[in-house]
């Protein structure tokens, strides 16, 4: 990785990584999307271009060419729009990435999509969930502050930051007789 991160993965986690399905993770870093794209290569809908692409140029066109939907979450439209784009990815692909929380700003314990239970049940698509952390050379969790400049400027300046799978289980879609109750089980993976 370009940015000063290695990783520590696991034979079980790489894997996980091949299986068809509803991959979902954490969001916590803006660093999230480049584990997108190079750990997990698998398409998913971000907003990050908003805020990357004002010190990245030509950032949203990389991630367009990856095959991730970028979209404007504030419009009802674009939502909708960003949903089926995860419906007929994940018909088609039968893998697909989604970061529940919708954004680093809102902790996974506050906001976890309904969609995710809704696609699994509607495609038959199993769900791989996924807890990660960041971590510096230390052991000390890199907390994202709200303030991406500093946060880029501090990762150059940082010592050798560690991605890191801190859990991950599968839960079969056919397990779950509704929606709701594969909802409540995902929250609680997270909760815990």
């Amino acid at each position: 990785f370009s940015l000063g991160i290695k990783y520590k993965i696991t034979k079980k986690s790489k894997l996980f990584l091949l299986k068809d399905g509803i991959h979902i993770v954490n969001h916590d870093s803006p660093l999230d999307i480049f584990i997108a794209q190079c750990f997990f290569q698998i398409p998913t809908i971000t907003t990050v271009d908003n805020h990357l692409n004002k010190i990245l140029p030509f950032f949203k066109e990389t991630l367009t060419n990856f095959g991730h939907f970028n979209f404007d979450h504030l419009d009802f439209n674009e939502r909708m729009l960003a949903y089926n784009f995860l419906l007929r990815k994940s018909k088609i692909d039968k893998k697909i990435l989604i970061f529940p929380s919708g954004s680093i700003y809102t902790s996974i314990k506050k906001r976890f999509s309904r969609s995710i239970a809704r696609l699994s049940k509607k495609n038959e698509l199993d769900v791989i969930a996924w807890r990660i952390s960041f971590k510096e050379k230390g052991n000390n969790s890199i907390k994202y502050e709200k303030n991406l400049l500093r946060f880029i400027f501090k990762r150059f300046l940082s010592e050798i930051t560690i991605f890191e799978i801190k859990d991950l289980d599968i839960y079969p879609h056919n397990k779950f007789n509704k929606e709701i109750d594969m909802h409540k089980v995902l929250c609680e993976f997270y909760m815990k």
